[in-house]
């Protein structure tokens, strides 16, 4: 073949004639879908696999929320029967108590000894018999110095005046109350002491200012007044309070609250008494000794007393000294 009718065929290529029936074989050979038809007795073969592909999404959940729930109602039975149980033994353990006043540790022996033999039992019910009637005894005896003590207290009071005291028993009543008094200002001035602890607490460990700022750490402002201080009123709450309800002197300071242990919060003028920043109070120290408050920088700090001189080197040591 020459090139002339190469280049012929390919230029003009033939035409292709398909053959005779060649639509209607390809249409024949296409596989048909099954489809179900409800007068036909024979059941596709792939009918479950598409009813399970069909329903499985909400057949699952539905399967996995019934299990749930049948647990969830498994648990709550069996939490009913626990509370039973603990109401149960609540009122059985309830009823002994209530027909004798024994101690629980006599209780819990004789529950321990339940199972014992009869010997046993006997012996332990003897001994919490006895037991039983010591505690009676005692809180008869203790009934009794009750009654009497109410009874001499009522005997002091109606007795008890000026004139039938003699002046060693004045001065130990007078002695007496001042020292429950200072004991009451010492109580007041601890408060104040945690108050400022609490409060620093609540603002980056600062000082408060003054004392109506604590209003909710110091719970009634009666604690701002010495129960010796007799000229002093009290403010009946926080809206009333003015500097003229307090009797202890209050030294604000730029200083944070536990740097400096010994810097003096508040005094009292009537006692002496000093709260310091770490709410410990020293009592009397500005009354018998007033040197040792040093005023620094603004703030008011408790120094150390002065060393006392030593015995050792003295010309004539105290007897004793060498030993």
């Amino acid at each position: 073949m020459t090139n002339p009718e190469l280049e012929n065929i390919l230029t003009h290529p033939p035409t292709m004639t398909p053959p005779p029936m060649l639509k209607e074989r390809l249409l024949a050979d296409i596989p048909r879908e099954t489809t179900f038809r409800s007068t036909s007795s024979t059941v596709p073969l792939d009918l479950p696999q598409s009813w399970l592909r069909r329903w499985l999404p909400i057949l699952l959940p539905g399967g996995l929320s019934l299990a749930c729930g049948v647990v969830l109602t498994m648990q709550r039975l069996e939490i009913a029967d626990l509370k039973q149980s603990i109401t149960t033994l609540s009122t059985a353990s309830e009823a002994p108590q209530s027909s004798s006043p024994l101690p629980s540790a006599q209780e819990n022996a004789g529950t321990q000894n339940q199972a014992s033999t009869p010997a046993n039992l006997e012996t332990d019910l003897a001994r919490l018999r006895e037991s039983a009637a010591n505690l009676r005894n005692e809180i008869s005896s203790l009934e009794a110095l009750a009654t009497e003590n109410t009874r001499l207290r009522q005997d002091l009071a109606t007795t008890a005046s000026p004139d039938t005291l003699t002046a060693e028993d004045r001065d130990a009543l007078q002695r007496a109350r001042e020292r429950a008094l200072a004991i009451a200002c010492i109580n007041n001035l601890k408060q104040i002491g945690l108050a400022v602890r609490v409060w620093s607490l609540d603002y980056s460990d600062l000082t408060p200012p003054n004392f109506l700022v604590q209003s909710n750490e110091l719970s009634t402002p009666k604690v701002l007044v010495c129960p010796a201080d007799t000229n002093r009123v009290t403010a009946a709450s926080w809206n009333d309070y003015s500097d003229a309800n307090t009797s202890y002197t209050y030294y604000p300071s730029d200083k944070k609250v536990g740097e400096e242990p010994n810097r003096v919060i508040a005094i009292c003028p009537i006692h002496g008494h000093v709260c310091l920043e770490d709410g410990s109070v020293q009592g009397y120290v500005g009354k018998k000794s007033p040197e040792r408050l040093l005023q620094k920088n603004g703030s008011v700090y408790l120094v150390e007393p002065p060393a006392e001189p030593s015995a050792v080197g003295s010309p004539n040591p105290p007897a004793g000294a060498n030993q």
